[in-house]
């Protein structure tokens, strides 16, 4: 495990690392945009790094942090969008929990495209 400190200080050292870089040196100051995939880079860089140094088993890493992160994302979701929770909850019959459910996951997967989680999605029912 890595505490939280020395997480902070290696993003810290490869931010200040790559900056010049990443920016090519231009005069103009980086937009939001550009900013943003900049710390993405840099977080994606340092958790490669850490887990490769550490020898991770990258399988089981990535479904604990897949369910993780999964969690979470559907706690924030139901956090802004409450009533779905009480849709799926509230009809009896399979028919309208299943409409219901399908309803919820086309809301979640909006929700997540409209914070720029994903960049797109699609529901196919055979």
């Amino acid at each position: 495990t890595i505490s939280p400190e020395s997480l902070l200080r290696q993003i810290n050292d490869t931010t200040n690392l790559l900056r010049k870089s990443f920016f090519k040196a231009f005069s103009i100051p980086a937009n939001a945009q550009e900013e943003f995939n900049f710390n993405c880079y840099v977080h994606f860089r340092v958790y490669n790094e850490i887990l490769v140094r550490e020898k991770v088993f990258f399988p089981s890493f990535k479904n604990d942090f897949e369910a993780s992160v999964g969690k979470l994302i559907l706690k924030s979701t139901l956090k802004e969008q409450p009533s779905l929770l009480q849709d799926l909850a509230s009809e009896t019959t399979l028919n309208e929990r299943l409409t219901n459910a399908l309803v919820a996951s086309d809301t979640v997967a909006t929700l997540l495209q409209n914070k720029g989680l994903i960049d797109t999605w699609e529901r196919s029912i055979p």
